[in-house]
């Protein structure tokens, strides 16, 4: 068992305010793939798990659509917009996402979205509009990269990042660099933390495992269906304290009387058809809540869409998980339910908890209870 400091972001007193307007507080982030007018990403990653994601019936949503979701979004009190094309890489050229991206900066969101850096003019164009971008660099070394990318985008990486890197030095920036990791990189995994670390440019690097959906379903055989796997990204995670984040989520609960999983209270994603998903995982497996247009307002679509997330009885779990003293406490309703469905609730619970008794789950729960008030629980 290890305690994980993080810090805890107290509402505003817009979101106070709004609180008795709305059945439940607004989203922290609204995540929005734009409709994209390329058929398909040139990018052609190993790792992609968009490609998972069906044609919708609906059309895709027009630009006044766009407008009019963006807008709403600011008037329930959503802080942060991260937005990005579907099929399309958002540093590519001629850049669709650009205008809403600007709308979103002007309308008071603080803007995020997510690059490979294949095109370090574009990224120029984006920075001034953003609070944080998340480079997909996956690996400095041109051989680790190309295991994931088409070799062609390396150097027009590297020359994404310097440019992140001196704008940083004048302007506030967030930056976060994503490392996507398999079997067959994870013996690398440390090396390549190490030399993005020492690149003193990211305020946090993310290491994100390869899922077997979309594309990446032909290296099914690599994705980390291994307890030690997941073992190991922790260890290096506490090697480098809160520098590093995990994209896995090892099984963790917060003093924030809430579950750890915050679906349906923390992302609102809507799909370019305007699909509604819990999380942007869910999102790509299809798994969905319903449809934008089924709603009058963006609000209506969060109240009663999404409630779905808010009800233990509506997740999947073992038998093991009913008898956590976790679980009865409604501080984790079983961890991931994205990955649940991917390796099944009896491997994504092997895989990602060390509780395995009634009895041990109590003594935890037990310490948790004494545990300080800012600290997260994260058992590996």
């Amino acid at each position: 068992m290890q305690k994980i400091t993080y810090t805890k972001i107290n509402s505003s007193k817009k979101l106070a305010l709004l609180k008795n307007k709305y059945t439940i507080n607004p989203p922290k982030t609204l995540v929005l793939e734009l409709p994209s007018p390329r058929e398909t990403c040139p990018m052609a990653c190993l790792h992609c798990i968009h490609k998972n994601v069906e044609k919708s019936s609906y059309a895709e949503l027009s630009h006044d659509e766009i407008v009019k979701l963006l807008k709403e979004g600011r008037e329930m009190g959503i802080e942060f917009l991260n937005i990005y094309p579907h099929d399309d890489e958002i540093s590519l050229e001629p850049m669709h996402s650009l205008a809403y991206i600007k709308l979103g900066y002007k309308l008071g969101y603080k803007v995020k979205t997510v690059s490979n850096g294949a095109n370090p003019n574009g990224i120029k164009k984006l920075l001034p509009y953003l609070y944080r971008i998340a480079l997909s660099v996956d690996a400095v070394d041109v051989k680790t990269y190309s295991s994931m990318r088409l070799s062609k985008y390396h150097k027009s990486l590297l020359k994404s990042m310097q440019i992140v890197q001196e704008y940083r030095e004048t302007h506030s920036l967030y930056t976060t660099a994503l490392i996507v990791v398999n079997k067959e990189t994870l013996d690398n995994i440390e090396q390549e933390v190490k030399n993005i670390y020492n690149l003193n440019m990211f305020d946090k690097i993310k290491i994100l495992e390869l899922l077997p959906i979309g594309s990446a379903k032909t290296l099914k055989h690599q994705a980390l269906n291994e307890k030690n796997d997941l073992d190991y990204l922790s260890k290096l995670r506490l090697d480098y304290k809160a520098k590093i984040d995990i994209g896995t989520p090892l099984w963790r609960v917060r003093k924030e009387s809430q579950r750890g999983c915050q679906l349906g209270y923390k992302d609102m994603v809507i799909g370019p058809h305007g699909q509604l998903a819990g999380c942007s995982l869910l999102f790509y497996l299809n798994n969905l809540v319903g449809n934008l247009r089924a709603y009058n307002t963006l609000a209506e679509a969060w109240t009663k869409a999404f409630d779905f997330f808010r009800h233990k009885k509506n997740f999947l779990v073992t038998p093991m998980c009913k008898s956590c003293a976790f679980y009865k406490h409604d501080l984790c309703w079983g961890g991931c339910g994205a990955r649940a469905i991917m390796f099944g609730v009896d491997k994504e619970l092997e895989r990602s908890c060390s509780i395995r008794s009634k009895e041990e789950s109590e003594e935890l729960y037990n310490t948790y209870l004494k545990s300080e008030l800012e600290n997260t629980f994260l058992i590996s």
